[in-house]
């Protein structure tokens, strides 16, 4: 008899904040799912999903689609089948119950300021944060699947940064590890195993099988860079002794957030294409394809099939090492009359590279990686020229940039596309010119001649 349950336990700690609305605005204008202790926790819902869709746009699972689609659940016009993974609700681990609130803002691509009335807040939990996993898998003649089914979830979760929970996962939200986790196998051929599993108990443990294939076409960047000058991605203080802006933290620790990366990666984008083009497109089909979008239309005027998009770009948050805080004084100037406004006093505390931690000169006060699903050449060849941006210090990312902030020095570029890696430090800038063919590819793409 080929029958039993797999059980995979262990515990899913949060590599980088996480956001899962509940709907409400308590708190926040996005205010996190909570327990009936008033604890964050995953519903099982939303992580099964993720990773069936995870697992569907992936991996190579379309010769057994119909097998898998068995043990998802799914419905149709003519039948339905209800799922056989069996998955808690991942509750958080510990007493506390870590939260954070972090403001948002819309950017005008034009303008390059904020749009107004657009300004919005959401909470979140934080980096650190650990969550109790628990998924059962009941097994007949389909064991062998459900065994590399499992396989496949345990490698994403513990060795892959790609799947993602809750929402703003592409500005490097969601991003979770898999600890301590036990894969065991309750094979009620065994008698003791069937008591184990009545009673909760372990049982022995499941050797890993093979897990399904996956697809490569993803290009990946990871970009080490030192802060030029100074640096602030701007968080509002909570306390009257603070000063008027200080950058944002997380877990303690201060932060790049990726949704302040890729606005900055995302105008920059736009700015090429339509210069590449001679226009002036709000947003042409190119950087909407590439980075996702939302039509604004009217009820009358709603079309179901083009309403949205999401984007293949993921920025991750990444922690700044190797700074000093320096607190600023700065004024307003009345650009008629050259004097000082009134009542225009403030201060920042910004972020200076620290060059005496730094006796090397090499060390890097952060690291930005990114990544692009189902890239093609053109695409690849659009973010090769941002990155060229970013390393020669053109590209300046944060807040307060009009006075010299944000701006970076590269010091070694990894990237990993179409089967290739490389590597280029600081001394090798001319070796961006072996990706031309990239940047062929967008030329043609967009219609433009490339001649010399």
């Amino acid at each position: 008899m080929n029958l039993g349950i797999l059980r995979l336990t262990g515990k899913i700690e949060l590599q980088s904040p996480l956001l899962i609305g509940s709907g409400e605005s308590e708190t926040s204008d996005i205010d996190i799912m909570r327990d009936s202790e008033g604890k964050p926790f995953i519903p099982a819902s939303s992580f099964i999903g993720v990773i069936k869709s995870h697992i569907n746009d992936n991996f190579e699972v379309d010769n057994i689609k119909n097998k898998l689609n068995n043990i998802w659940g799914y419905t149709n016009k003519q039948e339905a089948m209800a799922s056989s993974i069996l998955c808690s609700d991942l509750y958080l681990l510990g007493d506390e119950k870590p939260t954070e609130i972090r403001d948002g803002i819309a950017i005008d691509p034009k303008t390059g300021i904020v749009l107004d009335k657009h300004k919005f807040d959401y909470e979140i939990v934080p980096k650190g944060a650990e969550f109790q996993l628990k998924i059962d898998a009941p097994y007949r003649e389909n064991k062998e699947i459900i065994e590399n089914l499992f396989a496949t979830i345990i490698s994403e979760l513990t060795n892959s940064h790609d799947i993602r929970f809750g929402a703003k996962s592409n500005n490097g939200l969601g991003k979770v590890k898999l600890k301590n986790q036990k894969l065991i196998d309750y094979n009620f051929a065994d008698y003791k195993n069937f008591i184990a599993y009545l009673n909760n108990e372990d049982a022995p443990w499941k050797e890993l099988a093979e897990g399904f294939k996956k697809n490569h076409n993803k290009f990946s960047a990871s970009l080490e860079l030192k802060i030029k000058n100074s640096f602030i991605q701007r968080a509002y203080p909570t306390e009257s002794t603070q000063p008027d802006s200080v950058n944002i933290k997380s877990g303690g620790e201060y932060v790049m957030t990726g949704s302040g990366a890729k606005g900055a990666i995302r105008n920059r984008a736009l700015r090429i294409v339509n210069t590449l083009l001679k226009s002036n497109t709000e947003e042409p089909q190119f950087i909407k394809n590439l980075f996702g979008f939302v039509t604004k239309q009217t009820h009358e005027k709603l079309d179901h099939n083009k309403k949205s998009s999401v984007g293949r770009v993921r920025i991750e948050e990444t922690k700044i090492a190797t700074y000093i805080e320096a607190l600023q004084n700065r004024i307003a100037m009345d650009r008629f009359t050259g004097g000082t406004m009134k009542a225009a006093l403030f201060d920042s505390l910004a972020l200076f590279y620290d060059s005496i931690k730094d006796q090397t000169g090499e060390m890097p006060s952060l690291r930005l990686d990114f990544s692009i699903k189902d890239c093609s050449e053109a695409e690849a060849g659009l973010m090769l020229l941002i990155i060229k941006d970013i390393w020669t210090g053109d590209l300046a990312i944060g807040g307060e940039k009009s006075i010299g902030r944000g701006v970076f020095e590269g010091l070694k570029l990894s990237l990993d596309y179409a089967g290739e890696s490389c590597e280029i430090k600081s001394s090798e800038t001319a070796k961006f010119a072996e990706y031309q063919k990239y940047v062929d590819s967008l030329l043609k793409e967009l219609g433009v001649s490339n001649e010399k």
